[in-house]
């Protein structure tokens, strides 16, 4: 029988850090891989990447730095999979230039197996959410190749994983159409959570620290106070780009510092979806109506 639990690569030149981080990994239930330079870590991907579910890189190593792993990583066909940089570095513009080459998870050293684990589950929950949108890509079958212009009503998490696939596969060529539909994902999970259901960041973080997430979801779905409430994704398509509207019935938040990189939520497990979207998978995004409405455009 096949070992289902997560297998994880991990490269860290620093016998203590390595040893923490496979012990805390294997007592966790994950299965850990370790190697000690950045040219081991793409050897190993070369060889087994599709086994990997995550990889944690030390962000200064022999051979090759946890950075040039990492650029490596993203322009390859292990593109979408989750990365974590570890560093004792904490300047700012150390870690935006980890985010810029597409590391959403970072560590900062010393850290906790708390804190490992808690980037780790997110990096990870991220990951499977992304993939079910990938596997919906192929899924739909019905032709809209003379639409210009269409709106749907979503309200749930199921609504936005079918329509961010469904979008994605009829509007965008095939070799973005999966990172267009992260990015819608990421946009209109935004609108339900977020926005129509009003659970704000710090609610969020103990929700998912509790393990309670989904059970909230529905509950606040099935409740009189949201009930009635939906979100609208309108999409038109034009001979150069896509445009996209995501309108919800919140009260809006404080979108800007979520646009870019922030310090202060470099630990949390979540919070990184609209940089995602604006960095990953659309060429243009604003927020309008004080959040409660994002505008996308990617152009062909």
């Amino acid at each position: 029988m096949n070992d289902k639990r997560p297998r994880i690569l991990v490269a860290d030149d620093e016998n203590i850090s390595l040893t923490l981080l496979q012990h805390t990994l294997t007592k966790a239930g994950y299965l850990v891989d370790a190697v000690r330079d950045g040219q081991q870590a793409l050897d190993q991907l070369a060889g087994q990447g599709k086994d990997y579910q995550a990889v944690i890189l030390d962000h200064q190593m022999p051979q090759k730095t946890g950075l040039e792993v990492l650029q490596a990583i993203k322009s390859s066909e292990h593109a979408l999979l989750p990365v974590i940089l570890q560093t004792a570095e904490d300047s700012p513009s150390t870690i935006q230039a980890g985010f810029a080459a597409g590391a959403f998870y970072y560590l900062t050293k010393p850290f906790t197996p708390k804190m490992l684990l808690s980037v780790l589950s997110a990096a990870l929950e991220d990951a499977r959410n992304h993939e079910k949108v990938s596997q919906s890509l192929g899924q739909v079958r019905h032709s809209l190749s003379l639409a210009r212009q269409i709106s749907f009503d979503f309200r749930t998490p199921e609504d936005v994983t079918r329509l961010s696939s469904f979008i994605a596969n009829y509007f965008i060529a095939p070799d973005k159409s999966e990172k267009v539909a992260i990015g819608l994902f990421e946009l209109m999970l935004n609108a339900v959570e977020h926005g129509n259901l009003n659970i704000n960041y710090d609610e969020k973080t103990q929700l998912i620290d509790a393990g309670r997430l989904q059970e909230e979801i529905q509950l606040r779905l099935n409740s009189e106070v949201y009930s009635g409430r939906s979100a609208r994704i309108s999409v038109e398509i034009h001979q150069d780009h896509l445009q996209v509207l995501i309108q919800d019935q919140g009260e809006g938040f404080d979108y800007e510092k979520y646009l870019t990189f922030s310090p202060e939520r470099l630990l949390d497990n979540h919070g990184r979806g609209i940089m995602l979207a604006s960095k990953l998978s659309f060429d243009q995004l604003s927020y309008h109506s004080g959040g409660s409405k994002v505008e996308a455009w990617h152009y062909f």
